[in-house]
C-alpha cells in the first residue's frame, strides 16, 4: 500500500472503527431493551456521558490507558479490540473489492455491501454469545446487503443464490426436525440469508469453516469441562466468523481445497 492509497484510504478506516464501535452499543443495548438511537455513549462504572474526544477508535482508549476520565474504572479491552476489528474491515473491504484507480482503491457498491453486512454480523455473533438468540430484526436487516449483492456482484447468478438460500439452511432444518435443538432457529434463518449473498459455493465454504471453528471451540469446552456432552453454546458467532472469512479469502480456500482433493 502506498503513502497515497493510505491517507485516501484513512477517513474510511477510521470510520469503520467507529461503526463497529456503535455496532457494539447496538449489540449491549438490544437485548436489554435500552435505545441505541436515543441517548449518548457512557462509562459502564459510573455513567458518566462520554464526549467526542473520549470516543477516537482505538486512540482514545490507548490514551487514557484503558481507564474511564471520570471514575478511573478499567474500561474492558473489548471495546477498542472491537474498534479495531472495524477498522481492519473496513481496509480489507476496500483493498479487496475497492475499484483501482491507478492510485488507489476507491469505495464503490461492492465495498459498502460487504462492509454493511460484516457490521450486522458482528452484532448478530454478539448478542447471539449473550443470548443465545438471534434476534428476527437482525437477520431481516441482513435482506439489504443480501438484496444490494445481486447487483454489486453480477458475477454469482441469482440461480447459484436461490440455490444458496436452501442449500445450507434446509439441511439444517431437516437435522433440527429429527434432533431438537440441534440448531437454532436463527442459525437456520441467518445461513438462509448467508446462502442468498454468497451464492451455493461459497455458503457452503462458510457453513465448513463455521463447523471446523465451532468445532475446534466445542472440544476444547468439554476438555475443560466448561460444559457438558449435552450442553449448547451458541453457534452463531462461527457461522458469521466463517462467512466473514470466506468473503475474503473462500474462493482460495475452495480451490486450495479441491486441489487437495482432487
Amino acid at each position: 500500500m502506498t503513502w497515497i492509497e493510505l491517507i485516501y484510504s484513512l477517513p474510511f478506516i477510521l470510520m469503520g472503527g467507529c461503526i463497529f464501535s456503535f455496532a457494539d452499543v447496538v449489540a449491549d443495548r438490544l437485548p436489554r431493551k435500552i435505545s441505541f438511537v436515543k441517548g449518548r455513549s457512557y462509562c459502564p462504572s459510573c455513567d458518566h456521558t462520554l464526549a467526542w474526544y473520549d470516543m477516537i477508535p482505538v486512540v482514545s482508549w490507548l490514551l487514557l490507558r484503558g481507564k474511564c476520565r471520570q471514575c478511573r474504572c478499567r474500561i474492558p479491552a473489548r471495546y477498542p479490540v472491537t474498534e479495531a476489528m472495524g477498522m481492519a474491515a473496513a481496509e480489507i473491504s476496500l483493498l479487496c473489492f475497492g475499484g483501482w484507480n491507478g492510485y488507489w482503491h476507491e469505495i464503490n457498491l461492492c465495498v459498502v455491501t460487504v462492509f454493511s453486512l460484516l457490521t450486522l454480523l458482528l452484532i448478530i455473533a454478539q448478542i447471539d454469545q449473550q443470548t443465545m438468540e438471534i434476534p428476527n430484526g437482525l437477520v431481516i436487516a441482513c435482506i439489504v446487503p443480501a438484496a444490494i449483492a445481486v447487483f454489486a456482484f453480477p458475477d454469482v447468478t441469482l440461480t447459484e443464490r436461490l440455490i444458496g438460500f436452501f442449500s445450507v439452511s434446509l439441511p439444517l432444518f431437516a437435522i433440527t426436525l429429527a434432533v431438537p435443538g440441534a440448531f437454532g432457529g436463527g442459525d437456520i434463518k441467518l445461513m438462509a440469508v448467508i446462502g442468498f449473498f454468497l451464492g451455493w459455493k461459497m455458503s457452503l465454504t462458510a457453513f465448513m469453516l463455521a463447523v471446523f471453528s465451532g468445532g475446534i471451540y466445542g472440544i476444547g469446552l468439554l476438555l475443560s469441562k466448561k460444559k457438558g456432552a449435552k450442553e449448547h453454546f451458541a453457534f452463531g458467532p462461527f457461522l458469521c466468523a466463517g462467512t466473514a472469512l470466506t468473503l475474503f479469502v473462500g474462493e482460495w480456500l475452495l480451490s486450495w481445497y479441491l486441489s487437495i482433493i482432487f
